[in-house]
């Protein structure tokens, strides 16, 4: 099933939850330790991140091929042209097609590690917006010809593509004007739905939403959300370059639990600021809540149970 069915369909809030695949040569258990621990939410799919902030994680495809057959729920496959020709780019979504997998996150993605700059394959994308355009290509059965710029009919696809929004404006773009265009410019070339990067304030989100449907868009957009249980946690977020800012309050309140050495309290009031936000999303019509699990399945269910459902 699409997930964009899933969204069209829902007659409540649909729940879903992303984790990461391990790095490269260590245990897969964490991954579906973290599946397993929350499947008595429901979650109506399951994304599978590849290579976050320029990391060497492989696997992202064939782990969300397992979890669609062994757990029976949707699964999302994050995908980037990092490195890739368009015709790489063609065979990896193959890859998806034979997993049996239909639903994708176009991304960009990062720069490879130690490089500041994102540097396009020579033949293939430099934005997002045109990796949409490749799938949706695939969709007409349309796939890359040996000749350059031309293109060979075969088999259509049915691939269900989403892609990033950034509330607070994409790090690489400062002109947040801008940043919505080249989020429009994903729309119109097929994205069917948005999800967007964490923020820690309900109405960054609702400002972001009165912003996309002012621009004319009209996909559903789905707030990402981050559980964070100890200023350590908030304190690694805060120093990756994602351009998210976090309510003083927030902060300060963690900063001072880390001193005190009181890390009960801390995951109280994480658990508190979390939960409380993602209410005020809900209540506010969003259509659901995206979970960034970090693959600790025990801190998102702390957060699933004091959302109200």
């Amino acid at each position: 099933m699409k997930v964009i069915d899933i969204y069209s369909n829902a007659t409540k809030p649909v729940f879903s939850i992303e984790l990461s695949p391990p790095l490269n040569g260590t245990s897969l258990d964490p991954i579906f330790n973290t599946v397993s621990g929350l499947m008595k939410y429901e979650p109506a799919f399951v994304s599978v991140t590849c290579s976050a902030l320029g990391s060497a994680r492989g696997g992202t495809i064939p782990i969300a091929g397992k979890i669609k057959r062994d757990y029976g729920i949707e699964s999302v496959v994050h995908l980037t042209c990092v490195a890739k020709s368009q015709q790489d780019i063609d065979n990896m979504l193959m890859d998806v097609r034979y997993e049996g997998v239909q639903n994708i996150l176009a991304l960009r993605g990062d720069p490879p590690k130690g490089e500041k700059e994102f540097r396009p394959h020579e033949k293939g994308h430099r934005y997002a917006s045109d990796f949409v355009s490749q799938i949706k290509r695939l969709n007409q059965g349309k796939y890359i010809s040996f000749n350059e710029g031309e293109y060979r009919n075969g088999e259509p696809n049915n691939f269900c593509v989403s892609v990033a929004g950034y509330p607070e404006g994409h790090p690489e773009c400062p002109d947040k004007e801008k940043d919505l265009e080249h989020l429009r410019v994903k729309v119109e070339n097929g994205a069917d739905y948005i999800i967007t990067q964490l923020f820690f304030d309900p109405e960054i989100y609702f400002r972001f939403v009165d912003r996309v449907n002012n621009m004319g868009i009209r996909v559903p957009v789905v707030p990402g959300v981050m559980p964070v249980e100890s200023f350590a946690h908030l304190d690694f977020i805060l120093k990756q370059p994602i351009g998210v800012s976090v309510p003083e309050v927030f902060v300060d309140k963690l900063r001072k639990y880390k001193e005190d050495g009181d890390n009960a309290s801390a995951l109280q009031f994480g658990v508190e600021f979390i939960s409380s936000m993602c209410n005020a999303l809900i209540e506010g019509g969003a259509p659901g809540i995206h979970m960034y699990t970090m693959n600790t399945p025990d801190r998102a269910a702390k957060i699933f149970d004091a959302i109200s459902r």
